[in-house]
């Protein structure tokens, strides 16, 4: 048998959580990015959100790549996927197109997606010294890799790059013996 008493706090506890709203669901962080810099192959882009700023660092010619914690003190770390994977999150589904003020854009990309497969993508290009001389001559786009991407054979995703690249190489050699026996 139940007591009144039990009966009693049952209803004041229901009653007090009926009156208690529920609060209001957390609205993800308001988050914009801007292009600090494109000048050849290197670029840098800000990611702020209203208590973050970091800024992703590329630098090709000199083979720097980190992010910068600018609201924590500074900080920097290498670019990997984790780091590469939180700075992306907030970029639309479209891209974020990588344009300076001047509407200069890196000549061997143009956007930064949020996929995974584009990750990839790019980790693979930027930890790839081969390709960097490549990226700072205007010869390699990022495009294209990521276009001919196939996971399921390691480094296909390259094949139609490097066929271009080959292409172009051995014209430019044929240039050059011929401009030599001038």
């Amino acid at each position: 048998m139940e007591n009144i008493k039990d009966y009693i706090l049952k209803s004041e506890v229901e009653e007090i959580n009926a009156a208690v709203p529920a609060p209001p669901p957390k609205a993800k962080p308001k988050v914009s990015y801007e292009t600090v810099f494109a000048s050849g192959p290197d670029f840098a882009v800000r990611r702020k959100t209203p208590k973050t700023s970091m800024v992703m660092v590329i630098i090709v010619s000199k083979g720097q790549f980190y992010i910068k914690d600018e609201s924590g003190g500074g900080t920097v770390q290498n670019l990997y996927e984790d780091s590469l994977q939180k700075f992306v999150s907030g970029i639309p589904d479209g891209g974020y197109a990588i344009r300076d003020a001047d509407g200069n854009t890196p000549n061997w990309i143009t956007t930064l997606q949020r996929d995974s497969c584009w990750r990839d993508t790019f980790l693979q290009t930027i930890n790839d010294d081969r390709l960097h001389p490549y990226m700072k001559n205007d010869m390699f786009d990022i495009q294209e890799v990521e276009n001919s991407y196939r996971p399921d054979i390691p480094h296909a995703e390259f094949s139609a790059v490097n066929t271009r690249l080959c292409t172009v190489w051995k014209q430019m050699k044929r240039t050059r013996r011929v401009s030599s026996r001038s």
